[in-house]
C-alpha cells in the first residue's frame, strides 16, 4: 500500500467520495462551481433525528417534556441530554447511534431540540406569516412535522413537497390568519394539483393532527401524523443537521 496505507482500494474510494461530498456541503457549491440548489429554504444537508431523554426530564401541564439533564455515558453529547438507542437518517431510515456519532459531534453540525407530543409527533411553536408564502422558519417546521406528503399512501419526502394551505388561501382574508401551522401541510406537486384541481378536499383535525381526505366520489381517508422517530418511545427527540446554509 502507498505510504503504509492499510486501507483497501474500496475503502480509499469511499473515503475520497466522503471527502468530496463534505467539501461540497462545506463550500455550498458543486464540483463545477455552481451554487447548490435551495429547496424549502435549505441547501442540501444531512439530517439525523436522535432520541434524547433522561431521568431529569419533567412533563409540563401541556403534556410536553422539558429537556433532561446533562448527557451521560458514551453516547454523543449534543447538549440536549442523553440520547436513546434510536436514530433516523432522513431519506434512509433507522440507523444505530454509533453510525451517526461522528456527525452529531462534528463541529459543523447544528443540534436543534424538537419538542414532541405524547405520540412523539413534533410540535410547532412558530408564529404564522403575514403573507401567502410561509417564512423559512415556518416552512422548515412544517417539513419536520409532516416528514412525507400528507396525501394517503404517498411517501414523497416532505422536503421535496410544496407547502399547501389546507383551507385554500383567500386573498380577501388576512394572511396571518391563514399561513399558520394548523393550516399548512406538505404535499408533493402531483397531489397538490390533485387537491387544487381534482376535486379532493382536505381538512385537519385540530386535536389529533390527522389529515382527513374526501375523494370526488365521497370516500374518506385518514392520514395520521408521523412520530419524529418511528418506533421510538415518546416524547423526546432532537434533530441534528450537518449543513452549510
Amino acid at each position: 500500500m502507498p505510504g503504509g496505507d492499510e486501507r483497501t482500494a474500496d475503502q480509499r474510494r469511499a473515503d475520497a467520495l466522503t471527502a468530496m461530498a463534505r467539501g461540497v456541503l462545506d463550500s455550498g457549491v458543486g464540483p463545477d462551481g455552481t451554487p447548490l440548489p435551495v429547496v424549502q429554504h435549505r441547501r442540501p444537508h444531512l439530517q439525523v433525528t436522535v432520541e434524547a431523554r433522561g431521568p431529569g426530564s419533567t412533563r409540563g401541564p401541556d403534556g410536553l417534556e422539558t429537556s433532561p439533564g446533562p448527557s451521560v455515558g458514551d453516547v454523543p453529547d449534543t447538549g440536549l441530554g442523553p440520547l436513546g438507542g434510536v436514530a433516523q437518517l432522513a431519506g434512509y431510515g433507522p440507523v444505530p447511534i454509533s453510525a451517526v456519532a461522528d456527525l452529531v459531534e462534528d463541529a459543523g453540525s447544528t443540534a436543534v431540540p424538537v419538542p414532541v407530543d405524547r405520540a412523539g409527533v413534533p410540535v410547532i411553536d412558530v408564529p404564522g406569516t403575514d403573507a401567502y408564502r410561509p417564512s423559512a422558519e415556518l416552512a422548515r417546521a412544517v417539513v419536520a412535522r409532516d416528514r412525507t406528503c400528507r396525501f394517503p399512501g404517498c411517501r414523497v419526502p416532505a422536503w421535496r413537497c410544496d407547502i399547501d394551505h389546507i383551507r385554500p388561501f383567500d386573498p380577501d382574508r388576512p394572511a396571518r390568519w391563514q399561513t399558520i401551522e394548523e393550516n399548512l401541510q406538505a404535499l408533493c406537486r402531483h397531489h397538490h394539483r390533485l387537491k387544487t384541481h381534482g376535486g379532493w378536499y382536505a381538512s385537519r383535525d385540530p386535536v389529533s393532527g390527522a389529515t382527513l381526505w374526501r375523494s370526488p366520489l365521497g370516500q374518506v381517508r385518514t392520514v395520521s401524523p408521523e412520530p419524529a422517530i418511528p418506533g421510538s418511545r415518546p416524547p423526546f427527540g432532537a434533530s441534528v443537521c450537518s449543513r452549510r446554509e
